[in-house]
């Protein structure tokens, strides 16, 4: 049977866990930036790409160096530029340019090949939402100890 003490600690800690949980949700977005640049890829030069944010104020902006998106940045509605953090992932997150591989076995069942590539993308945080654009490895200028690992991003 519960006291007074005790009903008390628990409706305490079912609070915090509440406006806990809740202070933790954000919303992930992730965006294919290529199919966002579409042919604006072929052009060198900064490149609006998206409008983000409460009311769409923020632009996300690719900067474009031969054929290769070299950068990425965020303009907030005061003008501000945030720039981007690179990450890079093993798991098809927003792209669809890719086909699927699948082989029938001899039990007709579906096997589906891993994907082995990395896929590299831009992260930002902006009116309590997480953006993320990506692109194939072959779309991005890259060098490896540049960019955030999988592990390091998956569970901000």
């Amino acid at each position: 049977m519960l006291n007074r003490r005790g009903l008390l600690a628990l409706l305490t800690s079912a609070g915090i866990v509440a406006v806990g949980g809740s202070a933790l949700a954000k919303k992930k977005i992730h965006k294919n930036g290529k199919a966002l640049l579409g042919g604006k890829l072929k052009k060198n030069g900064k490149h609006h790409i998206d409008k983000v944010g409460k009311g769409g104020k923020a632009t996300i902006d690719a900067n474009v160096k031969g054929r290769k998106v070299a950068s990425m940045s965020l303009i907030d509605a005061d003008g501000k530029e945030i720039t981007g953090r690179k990450i890079k992932s093993k798991k098809k997150m927003a792209l669809s340019t890719t086909p699927q591989v699948t082989f029938v076995a001899a039990n007709t069942d579906a096997i589906q090949l891993a994907q082995l590539d990395w896929y590299y993308g831009w992260y930002f945080f902006y009116d309590d939402d997480d953006y993320y654009y990506w692109y194939d490895a072959e779309d991005v200028y890259w060098e490896e100890d540049d960019w955030a690992d999988e592990d390091e991003w998956l569970y901000w």
